[in-house]
């Protein structure tokens, strides 16, 4: 059996981009694109992967300049997802200000950690819905029609767990109970 090589993942989250021509500006990273969020991907298996990356972020901010768009610096982020006890960093700066790392961001309405557990998540997301149902039961204590309180739970709570459940699912009997 192949042993497996366990690598860190640096993630620089760019905000207000709003054009696909990134993808061909980028270099040796991968590129994620969504409404005006970017996503610069980069294996990091050593320091001059950082300087890569760090010259793909200055290379999208020159291609920014050229169209006449601005970053709001204070929405990037830097995240690394890996296993390693030793991990790779690199402060990396936009316009001389050195980016946040973080250790969980929420995007697109899921809470990811830099572990992919989903468990910041899946704790939100049960506080929510319990929430949620306290105030249907509350709000309809006098109710005698069954079928609305059920569009009622179905509506405001029930929806709350399956928001992109496909990408946070619990599969630990733990989390599983939670939820």
């Amino acid at each position: 059996m192949q042993k497996q090589n366990v690598t860190n993942f640096e993630i620089c989250i760019i905000k207000k981009i709003i054009s696909h021509n990134l993808y061909f500006v980028t270099q040796d990273c991968r590129v994620f694109l969504y409404a005006d969020d970017v996503k610069l991907v980069k294996i990091i298996d050593n320091f001059g992967d950082c300087l890569i990356l760090q010259k793909n972020i200055d290379t999208i901010l020159r291609w920014l300049d050229s169209h006449l768009l601005t970053v709001n610096i204070n929405k990037c982020r830097v995240m690394s997802f890996t296993r390693k006890v030793n991990v790779i960093t690199h402060n990396y700066i936009i316009q001389g200000i050195p980016l946040i790392r973080c250790n969980e961001i929420r995007d697109l309405g899921v809470i990811i950690d830099s572990s992919l557990s989903f468990i910041p998540h899946i704790n939100h997301i049960c506080n929510r819905a319990t929430q949620m149902l306290g105030f249907v039961v509350r709000s309809t204590r006098d109710f005698t029609n069954t079928d609305c309180i059920k569009t009622l739970y179905i509506s405001l709570v029930r929806s709350i767990l399956e928001y992109c459940s496909v990408v946070w699912t619990p599969f630990y009997d733990v989390h599983m109970c939670l939820a």
